[in-house]
């Protein structure tokens, strides 16, 4: 059983638990922006759980990869939401996103698939904003938001945002599996890169707000 977990444990689970652990030890979760994102890595560990055991005993749950994402971006929408100026919009933004998710998970591409739709909805509506507030400081001449910890929160997701919307936006299974160099199949290339980003800004985020408790 072991030897058979191993086998299927690839980078981005080992990048993952690295920074479960990091955070369960880096953040305070009575703040809400920490316990959002402890709430996004417990969910992909459990998701991440799931799949491992998924390829191990032959069976396929993509309701756990759908439920995962949709809490991803619901969790996203609410770190922003603590850190721009129009929370209120926000909120509006999360109840239309929570509503398609719903209609889409039960009418639309159903429970049996992953809900692409959703996942693209929740990435466009966290992109406008990420890039709204960006245009905003940037005209305020408030350079120093660029070099925040609250900057590279939100900058966390974006890659990720991006890579997998233009994978799953054109739903184009000859795009997924463009090979190159004969065997690395373009889906899994952009999973590992956007990954190692993710996690990599992540891990700079906790380190930063671990600091600065020992900051007088």
């Amino acid at each position: 059983m072991i030897d058979a977990i191993f086998k299927y444990l690839a980078i981005v689970h080992v990048l993952l638990l690295i920074t479960f652990v990091h955070a369960l030890y880096g953040l305070q979760l009575k703040r809400k922006i920490h316990l959002y994102v402890f709430l996004i890595l417990v969910a992909f560990v459990i998701n991440e759980s799931i799949c491992t055991l998924g390829k191990i005993y032959l069976f396929s749950f993509k309701l756990s990869i759908t439920i995962a994402t949709a809490l991803h971006s619901t969790f996203w929408l609410l770190i922003i939401k603590e850190i721009v100026r129009y929370p209120k919009i926000i909120w509006g933004l999360l109840l239309v996103f929570l509503t398609f998710s719903l209609c889409d998970l039960f009418f639309i591409e159903g429970w049996e698939v992953f809900n692409s739709y959703s996942f693209i909805l929740g990435a466009f509506m966290y992109l406008i904003l990420f890039l709204v507030e960006s245009f905003y400081q940037l005209k305020q001449e408030h350079f120093s938001y660029f070099f925040s910890n609250n900057f590279i929160l939100l900058m966390v997701p974006v890659l990720l945002f991006i890579g997998l919307t233009f994978m799953f936006g054109f739903k184009s299974r000859e795009i997924t599996t463009t090979l190159f160099f004969g065997k690395y199949q373009l889906y899994r290339i952009i999973i590992v890169v956007v990954n190692i980003v993710y996690y990599s800004l992540l891990n700079i985020y906790i380190y930063r707000e671990k600091r600065k408790l020992y900051e007088f």
